[in-house]
């Protein structure tokens, strides 16, 4: 009987490669990799240092932090000294928090950085309903603001850098899903724009989300194989420019929309060749590059976006 893996990749198969369209050009730069070359790593988790222009990747517990050039140039966490790390948020002073679990329990520990540990961020002022059972197992710094999120309750909570609570959102609350259907709203990507907006996608109901600080929800993703439809919809982030980016695991692409939802293009495709992907997972976007990790070893890939003319309108 074949694998479920062989039965994936001739599903995959039928995918059509069709180029990234109109208004952007994508072109693939190089591979992350060490001093012995491409860095082999499987559904790695991402996270970006826009004032340091430094990438980091956390990967079977390590974080591995990699320069503009895809060189690795530090990492941390291999010595067990910070527990079970589980999602990294670089922040601008250099500091690093680290959302890990540690003897049981989920903490935020604070890290220089070197990965080293100093201390740990205490939150205060959550709502008690919140406090309760929080289990958060993301976490994104975006603009001065910490967010996690917690999966299990579909809770998120904004956070300043000092652990203050500012906002809560319940996302069965704000999108109106039935409680009876919470298989079919799983949750695979979450992330935070520029302006504060979180970012969810659902690929069970082959929807993406953008949910504004106030509480707005807005929404977009119609089912298919064609460019701009969503298969398996996953990770999901914005560059500076607002403009949204989403892998799609099953047709092993990145898809790109405007703030508006208009489809700009996408690029990847099944394959092993420069610039192809294998099932991508996770993705940060940053100074016009873009950096895809992927399943099956295949490691972090990064491409290059260039703008062939202005995109998107200019406020919201």
């Amino acid at each position: 009987m074949p694998s479920i893996r062989a039965a994936l990749l001739a599903l995959l198969a039928l995918t059509p490669a069709v180029a990234a369209a109109g208004t952007v050009d994508l072109s693939f730069v190089f591979d992350l990799a060490t001093v012995n070359g491409r860095l082999p790593s499987s559904w790695a988790r991402l996270s970006y240092d826009r004032e340091h222009q430094e990438v980091f990747v956390l990967h079977a517990g390590v974080v591995r932090v990699f320069n503009q050039a895809g060189m690795e140039i530090h990492r941390f966490g291999d010595d067990g000294d910070l527990g079970g790390i589980e999602a990294v948020a670089p922040l601008d002073s250099g500091e690093i928090l680290v959302l890990s679990n540690v003897d049981g329990h989920r903490k935020i520990l604070r890290c220089n950085f070197r990965g080293e540990r100093v201390g740990e961020l205490k939150l205060s002022g959550l709502p008690p309903a919140v406090e309760a059972a929080f289990e958060p197992e993301t976490m994104v710094h975006q603009g001065r603001t910490l967010y996690l999120w917690d999966a299990r309750h579909r809770t998120a909570v904004a956070l300043d850098e000092d652990g203050r609570f500012l906002r809560e959102y319940r996302l069965d609350e704000l999108v109106k899903t039935d409680p009876r259907k919470r298989a079919d709203s799983a949750v695979f990507g979450f992330g935070v724009d520029a302006d504060g907006d979180l970012l969810f996608t659902m690929p069970m109901i082959f929807t993406a989300f953008v949910i504004s600080p106030s509480g707005e929800v807005r929404s977009f993703g119609k089912r298919g194989s064609a460019p701009g439809r969503f298969n398996v919809v996953g990770a999901i982030t914005s560059d500076e420019k607002g403009n949204l980016f989403l892998t799609d695991r099953l047709r092993c692409v990145v898809m790109i929309f405007d703030r508006s939802f208009q489809f700009l293009g996408e690029f990847g495709y099944r394959g092993e060749d420069d610039g192809e992907l294998i099932m991508p997972s996770d993705l940060v976007v940053a100074n016009d590059l873009v950096f895809v990790a992927q399943a099956a070893e295949r490691g972090v890939r990064v491409y290059r976006v260039k703008w062939a003319e202005p995109v998107g309108p200019a406020t919201k």
